[in-house]
């Protein structure tokens, strides 16, 4: 969700998904009412989603709003600081289209050609900064934790994105180093202070952040698997 699930993210979602289960399949609906079927079942998605993830939804809610309100008070790049201290800017410009008549393989061809203007897309930059935000979060847990791992003297490792790779006897100090690493950014972060920062550097007034609930994150510590895997 804080990925940006929008509504037509999910009807893109489901309709891939329908493509999929049709292939060598009997499902069948009427002609012409795939969309109105899609969106519906989006609909719902969307509905449970509201429900089941509140706080994430909400999370990305409050990302969004304040993005508009900032980049429109800025019109220019918006910036924050990661946990990992990494400077992260964002800066999305609104784009026209110029169609270009040209031959191609001894044909006449026209191609569309978009070109970046200097006026702020206020709309990617609101749909753009949860997935760009969490994405920072998710890059300085990796930072922390190598930084971890060296200073265990844990040299042989590789990663891609949020996927750690270490030598066999290595795996135990690397699931160690993950869960440490995440409950203490995770303890310590909290969008409050993003709100902050942003209200004195852009002067500012921005909607109160979600209150955040009082799940224990420790109990990662003790926990049996994890969705990231040593090898």
């Amino acid at each position: 969700v804080p990925y940006g699930g929008y509504r037509y993210g999910l009807i893109s979602f489901v309709e891939e998904w329908l493509r999929e289960q049709k292939k060598g399949s009997k499902i069948l609906w009427v002609k012409g009412t795939f969309r109105s079927h899609t969106t519906y079942m989006a609909g719902k998605i969307d509905e449970a989603i509201a429900d089941i993830v509140v706080a994430a939804k909400d999370g990305m809610s409050w990302l969004q709003s304040s993005m508009k309100m900032v980049s429109k008070k800025t019109q220019g790049a918006v910036e924050w600081v990661a946990p990992s201290g990494f400077l992260v800017s964002q800066n999305y410009k609104q784009a026209t289209r110029r169609r270009v008549k040209t031959k191609l393989f001894g044909s006449i061809t026209y191609l569309s050609i978009l070109e970046e203007t200097q006026d702020i897309d206020h709309r990617s930059m609101a749909s753009a900064v949860a997935p760009n935000f969490i994405h920072s979060l998710d890059s300085s847990h990796l930072i922390l934790a190598v930084n971890r791992l060296m200073d265990e003297g844990i040299n042989s490792l590789s990663t891609v994105h949020d996927s750690f790779s270490v030598l066999p006897n290595d795996v135990p100090v690397l699931m160690k180093a993950l869960r440490q690493e995440l409950v203490h950014l995770y303890e310590t972060f909290d969008l409050s202070t993003q709100k902050e920062s942003w209200e004195q550097m852009y002067g500012v007034t921005l909607p109160q952040t979600p209150v955040k609930g009082d799940l224990d994150l420790r109990w990662i510590l003790d926990a049996d698997y994890s969705i990231v895997t040593g090898n």
